[in-house]
Formats: C-alpha cells, sequence, structure tokens
C-alpha cells in the first residue's frame, strides 16, 4: 500500500506496456515531454566563453519515437530492444570555471538516432486471497545523440554555437 502511494510522487517513469507473453512482439511507442530539469555533464566551450550545461538545464520540448521488438523468453519474462529517432530544444546556464553564472543558452538539437533495450517481468498470484493480482517492473536504457546548435548570451555578448549532445537515461516502472 506503501508504494502505491508514494510512487506517483517520487517516480517519473515510461510505462511498462502489458505483461510479458511468449514469443515475438512489435510495438510502437511516441513520447512526448513538455518539461524536464535536468543538471547535465559540463561541456567546454571555446575560451573565454565558460562551459555551457554546468548550471540548470530545463528540456522544454522533447519528442522520441520508438519502434520496440522484443521477445517473451517465457509466460514471465520478456527482453526488448528499441529503435528510433528523438530531438529536444532545451535552455541551460552558461558558468565561468569558478561557477559563477555569465550567461545563458538556447539549444535546438536536430532530430537523431535512438536506441535502448530493456527487460520486463511480471508475477500473476494463482490462489490465496490475492488471487489473479499481477506485479512486475519494467527497465530499461535508452541513449540518443544529436547535432545541435545554441544561441548564447553571456558577458562577451550573443554567439552561435554548434556540437553533439548526448542523452543516457535508465527508467524503471513498477
Amino acid at each position: 500500500l506503501m508504494m502505491l502511494l508514494t510512487l506517483p510522487f517520487a517516480s517519473y517513469a515510461a510505462g511498462s506496456g502489458g505483461p510479458p507473453v511468449p514469443g515475438l512482439t512489435i510495438g510502437f511507442g511516441q513520447d512526448f515531454e513538455s518539461g524536464r530539469d535536468m543538471k547535465p555533464t559540463p561541456v567546454m566551450l571555446l575560451e573565454p566563453r565558460g562551459t555551457i550545461g554546468t548550471g540548470n538545464c530545463h528540456i522544454r520540448h522533447w519528442y522520441r519515437t520508438m519502434l520496440q521488438v522484443g521477445y517473451g523468453l517465457f509466460d514471465f519474462l520478456e527482453v526488448y530492444v528499441k529503435l528510433g529517432g528523438a530531438g529536444f530544444k532545451f535552455r541551460t546556464d552558461i558558468e565561468d570555471q569558478l561557477g559563477n553564472p555569465v550567461g545563458d543558452a538556447v539549444v535546438h538539437t536536430k532530430m537523431g538516432f535512438a536506441y535502448g533495450g530493456g527487460v520486463k517481468a511480471a508475477y500473476e498470484f494463482k490462489d490465496g486471497a490475492v488471487k489473479g493480482l499481477l506485479i512486475g517492473a519494467d527497465a530499461q536504457y535508452l541513449r540518443h545523440k544529436q547535432r545541435y546548435h545554441a544561441m548564447t548570451m553571456d558577458d562577451t555578448g550573443p554567439c552561435d554555437d554548434s556540437g553533439n549532445v548526448l542523452l543516457q537515461e535508465w527508467q524503471i516502472g513498477p
């Protein structure tokens, strides 16, 4: 009961779909997020512009389309791979090497290749007071790398910047 009451507040996981089934399964999914706050890994810009992405980072729009192909090894366990594309827009702070804020950047990525994989398992109680109760979990890893274009504004003035951004995440859904 405590898990059911507290997980909606503590988890932002992807949906786990239905329970595992034996054999081959094919599915299609679309993710859209309109806001996510992150603290990314620092990316060094040319001197003396500082570091982009070390402070607050807010993803404004995120689109991810994935084809999922899975195989149920047993009636309680399925493994799968996901292939597709992703793109997003975000706003981040620019800080100097001492961590002092010196500006901000608005970043737009191009649609890039996204991939991942995961496993899901489920157990159904066959008898007793909880007969028919199904409990399970889905754990997946997703990764995508895109080219980006950024408009930065800091104490040296406006500047265009471009490069690559890599996003990796683990999602666990009970």
